[in-house]
């Protein structure tokens, strides 16, 4: 691996924090919306997922489409960092 390939960590901290932010408020959002339509664990029709579930699931997809692309690798993959214990 290449140094360059490395995350910094101090460098992304502040960025972290607002994405980790923006996570809790939308997650406290979504906690209130299926408390107040009774949705609250229910399987969304045709996948097998609760609305929670799929709130992480769309999360993740966020963040690795926006990861790639920074890296300039597209959706494809994620290069040589994928099996690298120190990110």
């Amino acid at each position: 691996m290449r140094e360059t390939d490395q995350v910094n960590g101090i460098s992304t901290l502040g960025e972290n924090i607002a994405d980790n932010g923006g996570l809790r408020i939308s997650y406290d959002a979504l906690q209130t919306w299926l408390d107040e339509n009774h949705y609250k664990d229910t399987l969304l029709p045709g996948l097998n997922m609760t609305h929670v579930q799929q709130f992480f699931l769309s999360f993740a997809q966020v963040c690795f489409i926006q990861w790639c692309s920074q890296r300039g690798e597209g959706a494809g993959g994620l290069g040589p960092l994928q099996n690298d214990i120190n990110i």
